[in-house]
């Protein structure tokens, strides 16, 4: 049996303070294949790490998409860049990073500064900006069962699909082995749940706790081992 890659969703969200540079790092030192970020684009244009749209500051909010990236690391110091998690995972621990594009308008951006990046993939709710995307590997991320996985795709040039556990069984497994599709599940938080990637099969799943999921898998390979 194969061992999926073990994705550090946010980094490692339920131990460290999510999607700053010491979860992504955390996540690596205890034996993540890869670590996953969310993406959007501030007022000038920069692409910040983090997955809401608004940041609180002392029980205000505000709208990233309406500061300057000098304004945002004023703010919230732990917020990384993207070029600052690619330059930890990718170029610094040699992993590999998916990326959650959580802006649809900062789709071009992304484009842009993962131009000569290899080890990445862009994943994303957002079909048709992934459709207008260059970088080649990409991923849909979906929480509800398409009744034609094949339909859901075209025209996308997709390497990756990326369902919500609950949305998996068999036939979406085998149609995305028939369309030479790999799959990350999400989210395996649990020994039962990491269990059940293993039976699945399937090519990555993410976790808040890599640390632990790591742990479950092995010990669940040996039991099937046995």
């Amino acid at each position: 049996m194969a061992k999926p890659w073990v994705v550090g969703h946010r980094g490692a969200r339920y131990v460290v303070k999510e999607n700053t540079l010491q979860a992504f790092r955390y996540a690596l030192e205890h034996g993540a294949d890869a670590v996953e970020c969310d993406v959007w684009k501030a007022r000038d244009g920069s692409l910040v790490v983090t997955h809401d749209r608004e940041i609180e500051v002392a029980r205000r909010k505000y709208d990233v998409k309406s500061l300057t990236l000098r304004q945002i690391k004023s703010m919230k110091p732990t917020i990384p860049t993207l070029k600052e998690v690619l330059a930890l995972v990718v170029e610094g621990y040699k992993k590999h990073l998916f990326v959650e594009l959580k802006d649809p308008s900062a789709w071009e951006k992304l484009d842009e500064e993962l131009e000569g990046w290899d080890n990445v993939t862009v994943i994303s709710f957002y079909a048709p900006q992934l459709k207008k995307m260059r970088y080649p590997s990409k991923g849909l991320l979906f929480v509800l069962r398409p009744l034609s996985l094949k339909n859901v795709i075209e025209g996308m040039d997709l390497e990756w699909i990326a369902p919500r556990r609950d949305m998996v069984d068999q036939e979406l497994l085998q149609e995305a082995r028939d369309l030479n599709l790999k799959v990350l599940t999400w989210l395996h938080n649990r020994p039962k749940e990491v269990r059940e990637a293993l039976r699945w099969g399937v090519d990555a799943f993410a976790t808040d706790r890599p640390d632990l999921a790591i742990r479950w898998m092995n010990k669940g390979l040996e039991e099937w081992i046995k």
